[in-house]
């Protein structure tokens, strides 16, 4: 991806599995290049659920966002950090098309990353 640098901050980049290990170092790259970042985690149980909150606090959030933020498919909720206002945050589940496709018709992002698996190909 090759922007120029004044519009840089206009970029919007949808990033799937923000949470996850791959997903959190792209998200704090793209961040640190002052992109916007709208992030989508489901935020399972598959792994502890307190290392995802870890790696959302580290990008901004707080405590408190956090907690009123569990994964729900009926009632998705959006936490923007407030310090730049250039990370959305949304704990919603992929499968749920019908939230996906409001995501990408409210954000309208310019580029799209899937970095969501299902962790454990067992399971």
């Amino acid at each position: 991806m090759t922007i120029n640098n004044d519009a840089k901050t206009k970029i919007k980049v949808l990033v799937t599995g923000t949470a996850g290990f791959i997903g959190f170092h792209f998200t704090r790259k793209l961040l640190s290049l002052d992109y916007h970042v709208i992030g989508i985690d489901n935020l399972n149980s598959y792994y502890d659920v307190n290392l995802k909150l870890s790696r959302l606090k580290e990008l901004g959030f707080s405590h408190a966002q956090l907690e009123q933020a569990p994964c729900t498919r009926k009632k998705p909720i959006s936490l923007e950090k407030p310090a730049a206002g250039q990370l959305t945050f949304f704990p919603w589940d992929l499968t749920d098309r019908e939230a996906l496709e409001k995501i990408v018709a409210a954000e309208q992002p310019d580029y799209v990353v899937h970095l969501a698996a299902q962790t454990g190909v067992r399971y």
